[in-house]
């Protein structure tokens, strides 16, 4: 789990510029290479729209798998999972049948409404993904050299953790609670989310306080 944590940070660090989505996409892709279009469809919602004529679309960036015309989706995380399915696909301003891992595109939902997409939430194939508003992980916190700033954090502190396109509050504890976190360290901590969100074992995600990446962290297990 360690070298997973260094090989993410490395990507951070050479790419601190760039969106923390399309961070989390990068590292996700180098993470696990050729694998993810082997796996069920998931994409994080990065915008959403009420197309006059065509209905809802969904826009963001495929995360894994491949998606279809016709295929059974689920609007999963913040709220109860709500049924759709893929009735449309635009992929570089074009109409598509099918989207890859790593594709930039624009999803058409059937039978659903504005009030049940929101950014954040994760849009993916059906029965294949649950949601968790508990979980485990591994985490790095970075050092003053490498993000200009020294950490300091309680040890059960409220954080903001970035998952994809979701920004959440969340409440963070190291098993020590004598103890500061502090840059440098890499600690095991139980985090709990606002409210559940789609979590796999590996999935990579940064933590915020006050609006500044101060670690990084990678799912170990769910709860």
């Amino acid at each position: 789990m360690k070298q997973l944590l260094e090989k993410a940070k490395e990507i951070f660090l050479q790419n601190k510029e760039a969106k923390i989505p399309n961070l989390l996409n990068k590292i996700r892709m180098e993470q696990f290479s050729g694998n993810l279009i082997k796996e069920p469809f998931r994409m994080s919602v990065g915008r959403v729209s009420d197309i006059l004529g065509c209905g809802i679309m969904a826009s963001g960036c495929v995360e894994q798998g491949v998606l279809r015309l016709g295929d059974d989706l689920e609007i999963l995380g913040m709220k109860d999972p709500k049924k759709t399915l893929c009735q449309g696909i635009e992929y570089s301003k074009a109409l598509c049948d099918k989207a890859e891992v790593g594709q930039e595109v624009r999803i058409f939902l059937r039978s659903v409404e504005l009030i049940d997409v929101k950014v954040g939430q994760v849009i993916a194939h059906r029965g294949k993904f649950q949601t968790y508003n508990k979980f485990y992980a591994d985490c790095y916190f970075f050092k003053v050299e490498e993000i200009g700033y020294e950490v300091t954090l309680d040890a059960i502190s409220r954080v903001r953790i970035v998952f994809g396109t979701l920004d959440i509050l969340a409440e963070m504890r190291i098993a020590n609670e004598g103890r500061k976190i502090k840059s440098g360290d890499y600690l095991s901590t139980k985090i709990e989310l606002l409210y559940p969100m789609v979590l796999s074992e590996d999935t990579v995600f940064f933590i915020m306080d006050n609006k500044c990446i101060v670690g990084i962290g990678i799912v170990s297990a769910t709860n």
